[in-house]
């Protein structure tokens, strides 16, 4: 295919229901010359044997192991043959069968733009926005509304990786992914970075996709990993001064939350209700996290520098996946 105009990349572990449903909402898509890339970090569901069989032109990649989505994404990047790469998570559904099409044109439009892309939230019944987000000052990020309206868009911070299409040039340019963010917060800093390149991000409610939010193949412990990655995304990011006062609001909310923690369960016993495990933690999980950020604080820094894209990089990481 020597002329393919946008990458379709899909990451995926243990979804393959969710990915088949996501593959045959591609098949509808007209306009665009497009390639499709799974990339199926160490599945155990028969993800494989499925795509073989329903989905004979998927370009699938197996990885042996299970290194994250941002190492996922990251290998398809490389393999990529398209102008475009168009993130796409498992769990997602394309409805407009001219979503690729108006994508390039989006970009065709705006030469300033660096990604473009939106979540309709189909699992909280939500489809008269399309969202994008925000970064806080705390490392945390806001939903940015833009109307679910054809022809509306706005700009925002970042797209999530369940719907962000950009050029393949400029994600080479930013070295791709921080695979060691693990789960979540790669895409923030996916786009802060894109960003600094000058580009502009933007929700789009012509490109927009419904994002399902599969509970399959998340982590145990996701509470725990969400409040690490804010840490470190303002640790690799930000100035000393602002990374310890980040790390002072955070250390004085778990505080404050270990505080609380009997009212709270007084609380629970007069409703007859129970706080779950996550909910007595909160505040280790934030302790935790500071903790092992300030630990590693000078070689995530470091990371600022590096294109995790390289074959150099992508060898390193592989390496240390496996220990």
């Amino acid at each position: 295919m020597p002329n393919v105009m946008v990458s379709v990349a899909i990451p995926t572990f243990n979804r393959r229901d969710d990915l088949a449903r996501c593959l045959d909402s591609l098949r509808r898509q007209q306009g665009c010359t497009h390639e499709i890339i799974v990339v199926d970090d160490g599945s155990t569901d028969g993800t494989k044997e499925m795509v073989e069989a329903s989905f004979p032109e998927v370009r699938f990649i197996r990885e042996e192991g299970n290194r994250g989505p941002g190492y996922a994404r990251n290998v398809a990047i490389r393999a990529a043959r398209g102008t475009f790469v168009f993130f796409l998570d498992s769990d997602t559904c394309l409805q407009l069968e001219s979503l690729l099409a108006q994508a390039v044109s989006f970009f065709d439009s705006h030469p300033e733009a660096g990604t473009v892309g939106g979540e309709l939230r189909a699992y909280a019944a939500d489809y008269n926005f399309v969202y994008g987000r925000s970064i806080c000052f705390n490392g945390d990020s806001n939903s940015v509304r833009c109307p679910n309206v054809p022809g509306e868009y706005r700009r925002c911070d970042f797209l999530a990786t369940c719907c962000c299409i950009v050029r393949r040039q400029v994600a080479m340019q930013v070295g791709g992914f921080d695979p060691y963010f693990g789960f979540g917060g790669e895409d923030k800093d996916f786009g802060y970075r894109i960003q600094r390149l000058g580009y502009e991000n933007y929700i789009s409610a012509d490109c927009a996709v419904s994002h399902h939010h599969s509970p399959r193949g998340r982590a145990v412990d996701e509470t725990y990993r969400y409040q690490k990655t804010r840490l470190l995304f303002v640790c690799k990011n930000s100035s000393l001064l602002k990374f310890w006062l980040v790390c002072a609001y955070w250390l004085l909310l778990g505080t404050l939350h270990h505080a609380m923690l009997p009212l709270k369960i007084f609380y629970q016993m007069i409703v007859s209700s129970r706080l779950t495990q996550e909910q007595r933690q909160g505040g280790r999980m934030i302790f935790r996290a500071i903790v092992e950020t300030l630990t590693d604080s000078r070689e995530i820094r470091a990371r600022d520098k590096i294109k995790f894209i390289s074959d150099e990089e992508m060898i390193s990481f592989n390496k240390i996946s496996k220990c």
